[in-house]
């Protein structure tokens, strides 16, 4: 560690939980895109956005490219809003005990580019305790910076803490890890298939010994 870690900010997917909840998420978003598009021009956004994204369906990449095209992205994060309980999942959870004991050492935050009521509805469908959260932030899609920057910096405000006090963890490099390195965060670049990576981190660096956490 460079300096000091205070704060440590999770990205909801596949960072609190590892597997992908959505069996059939490119139709999901096409059918979303629909909802306001016409077919051809829906089927253009998300292939566009699947191509900056590296192959993956990511909301935030589609909702920055509904945005540059001129059409309005309220409609977006609505139709996704209305629609967020009907997909089945496969998922491995975080344990509450690990986020207890790193929570009596940090500060813990959570971020995502969903709306509340998604993560209100996740965060109890895992069963994660939200109690050890000091606060849990969605990105707002009509900003004019609709990244996670202007929540990093509004916790970084709150906290009164340097950068490099923040470690920000998340398994997208263009949209958690990049935007906390601009600001001089440290972070970890969270790939994995199970925790051990995480795990495995915050035991060499002195953030937690989770040697019992592992598989």
């Amino acid at each position: 560690m460079q300096q000091k870690i205070k704060i440590i900010v999770f990205y909801f997917f596949n960072t609190l939980y590892i597997g992908d909840i959505w069996t059939n998420l490119k139709e999901y978003m096409l059918e979303r895109l629909e909802s306001f598009l016409d077919k051809e021009e829906a089927e253009r956004i998300l292939n566009e956005s699947m191509e900056l994204s590296g192959g993956k369906v990511k909301n935030d990449t589609i909702a920055f490219l509904v945005k540059q095209n001129g059409y309005e992205p309220k409609k977006l994060s609505d139709s996704i809003a209305n629609n967020i309980y009907l997909h089945p999942n496969k998922v491995e959870v975080i344990s509450n005990e690990f986020l207890k004991k790193l929570s009596e050492i940090y500060r813990l935050y959570c971020v995502s580019m969903s709306d509340q009521n998604y993560l209100k509805f996740y965060f109890e469908k895992y069963k994660i305790d939200t109690k050890y959260f000091n606060g849990i932030y969605s990105a707002n899609f009509l900003l004019k910076d609709s990244s996670k920057t202007p929540i990093l910096k509004e916790i970084i405000k709150k906290e009164n803490i340097s950068p490099e006090e923040l470690l920000m963890i998340g398994d997208s490099f263009s949209h958690d890890i990049e935007p906390a390195k601009k600001l001089n965060c440290q972070t970890l670049y969270f790939t994995e298939e199970n925790f051990n990576q995480m795990y495995d981190f915050f035991t060499e660096n002195g953030l937690l010994n989770c040697e019992k956490y592992k598989k």
